[in-house]
């Protein structure tokens, strides 16, 4: 595909329509269409039911009227303009079209206190429809073997009641086949009692790291060079292809993008997937990035909170240690997170990465002092903790599964990952056992459960009631 082509359509698209949340609206011109007629002739309908109930109109008393009502006042005179000077209302409009970094500009797409109460009943009632085995299965993310749908997907579905499931290039054969799998694992989900539609993912953040490289997708290269453009547009359009071409396989969620701070393009783990080493700047970008993907119809997952750009050890093989000092975390590492926190991010991932002064025993993902401490209560997110994979190294090799999985719940992990290696089954079983011990609340499984059914009401997955 033509990269120059698809941005030149949608830079055009976005000088003539006005960017709405619903995404499913401006992707069906023929609805929208349908609802304008519908609208103007409920508008006519009322117009004549008001006239008919409207009296007599008595011409002589509304002349009276006419002639006590003083004059009209003289006309404002219009300020004159200097020659090669903007209109005032031009300069205002150009000012508040430019988004600033750090700026508020996702405001409009916070839903209003009706609809945010709206999804919370609705989460409770399908709450209230789960076992507790659903429950549970609805904290986990999972993946599966192969690139058909077989009996041991259907059984995890079934069984195992996941929330959802991750995709990799060894499920992927061509974008017909992506299709077809994922179309599969939904009607699996829709069989449930009650039927719960997945989140289904995949790390597709452009450059280097792509679960799908088909050949009719389009290919970026890695985030840190679409930041040296310095335009925020140009992120918001990459971001838009990039969850249009995955939502077209059927995917509704994106793992991305990475909001680590990184000052090299090197192949580090996350060297050129960084933004940059501006935190402002990467939240910035970040805020973009959203809204790209938000017109795509895709949930974003902004990563790896607090974040991973100050170490080169890769977590996937083991446990990264970061020495540096709580204020300049906050003045760094986090302030990308804070930004896009502040402006409406729905789903986030944890790092498996020690922060030693503000927790020496725990990475960021089993740590109640970061997540629950300080990303809930003082930054203030109220969305979806994702956990990074819960497989890999920097894990798998300090902690073991049972004691995980408890701190995953006591830090409050809303979604964990199980990007290979476990099986559900085992994990289902533990934390089963973890909480007939009483080491796992059933609130500590319920919060989590919420979350996430909100965000699939949220996203049109699942219906408001």
């Amino acid at each position: 595909m033509n990269i120059l082509i698809v941005f030149v359509l949608f830079l055009a698209s976005c000088g003539t329509a006005k960017h709405a949340t619903k995404t499913t609206e401006e992707s069906s011109p023929p609805r929208q269409a349908q609802l304008l007629k519908m609208e103007e002739r409920i508008a006519m309908s009322t117009k004549d039911l008001e006239d008919e109930k409207q009296p007599p109109v008595d011409r002589e008393a509304e002349k009276e009227k006419k002639e006590r009502l003083p004059a009209e006042p003289p006309p404002i005179e219009e300020p004159e303009e200097k020659p090669g000077e903007e209109p005032a209302e031009e300069q205002l409009r150009e000012t508040e079209a430019a988004p600033q970094p750090g700026e508020d500009i996702m405001e409009s797409q916070k839903p209003p206190a009706d609809r945010k109460l709206q999804t919370e009943a609705a989460a409770d009632h399908y709450l209230n429809m789960l076992t507790l085995e659903q429950k549970i299965g609805q904290r986990f993310i999972a993946h599966i073997e192969g690139r058909e749908f077989s009996e041991k997907t259907a059984c995890l579905i079934r069984e195992n009641y996941v929330a959802g499931i991750i995709l990799y290039p060894w499920n992927a054969d061509f974008p017909d086949q992506v299709k077809k799998l994922t179309s599969s694992i939904q009607d699996a989900a829709l069989e449930n009692a009650p039927p719960l539609p997945l989140l289904i993912c995949a790390d597709q953040e452009g450059g280097r790291v792509n679960a799908f490289k088909f050949d009719e997708m389009t290919r970026f290269p890695s985030p840190y060079y679409w930041a040296q453009y310095g335009d925020p547009l140009f992120v918001e359009s990459a971001a838009y292809v990039i969850c249009r071409e995955i939502s077209e396989l059927g995917l509704n969620m994106n793992l991305a993008p990475v909001l680590d701070v990184y000052s090299e393009p090197d192949k580090t783990i996350i060297g050129d997937r960084s933004m940059g080493a501006d935190p402002v700047a990467v939240g910035a970008f970040g805020l973009s990035y959203l809204k790209g993907a938000e017109r795509a119809g895709i949930i974003s997952v902004v990563k790896h909170f607090p974040g991973h750009g100050s170490t080169t050890t890769d977590s996937h093989r083991d446990l990264p240690v970061v020495e540096a000092s709580s204020e300049d975390l906050f003045e760094n590492d986090f302030k990308p997170f804070r930004i896009v926190i502040e402006n409406g991010a729905d789903a986030l991932m944890t790092s498996h990465v020690v922060y030693s002064d503000i927790d020496p025993d725990y990475p960021a993902t089993l740590s109640i002092r970061i997540l629950r401490d300080i990303l809930r209560g003082q930054l203030g997110f109220q969305g979806v903790i994702i956990s990074d994979g819960i497989s890999m190294g920097a894990l798998s090799k300090h902690f073991d599964l049972a004691e995980t999985l408890k701190r995953s719940f006591a830090a409050g992990v809303d979604l964990i990952l199980v990007h290979s290696k476990y099986d559900l089954e085992e994990l289902t079983r533990i934390v089963v056992d973890l909480h007939e011990k009483g080491e796992i609340s059933e609130e500590e499984i319920n919060e989590g459960v919420k979350r996430v059914l909100s965000l699939k009401i949220k996203y049109g997955l699942l219906s408001p009631l």
